[in-house]
């Protein structure tokens, strides 16, 4: 589709609108033609902007060339540490962190988050429980979604983490 189509189905949209401000008007309080109204208004503007034309001018402005580009291959940089680290996740690191995060009142989910975290945290540092590599355990909280990512690096920061890590540390001198 060409940015006609976008600018063609907005102009449309908003031609509706027009058409409906003396009844907007004259019924300022009914909330249901308030509400269409700006759906239409939105719809239109949502048209707009969705067109190639505009996102380009959008990326200049934002002086960028591809935001999203940017953001993919950010995710995908990331994607690819945790799998050069992942013969060295050691579930054992996670189910530690987990525990503790929910012993100390965190829902499930972030207790999830902060034991993967904690896990790629100790990878990273160089600290498995025993010197060999654990093997390729991927958790759910690094396979699923963008926004899971964000929960992970949101938990490294989290003292249950620093605190798994620290514990391992000082196995690691005890061993020594």
């Amino acid at each position: 589709m060409d940015g006609r189509f976008y600018y063609l189905t907005a102009l449309v949209l908003w031609t509706c609108l027009v058409g409906r401000i003396p009844r907007l008007l004259r019924g300022r309080r009914d909330p249901a033609l308030i509400s269409l109204c700006a759906v239409v208004l939105m719809g239109g503007l949502s048209f707009a902007l969705s067109a190639p034309a505009s996102v380009a001018v959008v990326n200049r402005l934002a002086g960028v060339p591809n935001i999203d580009l940017c953001l993919t291959r950010r995710e995908t940089g990331i994607r690819d540490g945790l799998t050069r680290l992942g013969p060295r996740f050691d579930d054992r690191v996670r189910a530690r962190a987990y525990d503790r995060a929910v012993s100390r009142g965190v829902s499930a989910p972030d207790a999830e988050a902060i034991g993967t975290a904690a896990m790629v945290a100790a990878a990273r540092a160089g600290t498995p429980a025993d010197p060999r590599p654990i093997g390729a355990y991927v958790p759910t909280a690094l396979d699923g979604t963008l926004s899971d990512l964000v929960r992970v690096s949101r938990a490294v920061r989290t003292p249950v983490v620093a605190d798994v890590l620290s514990d391992g540390r000082r196995q690691e001198k005890q061993r020594a």
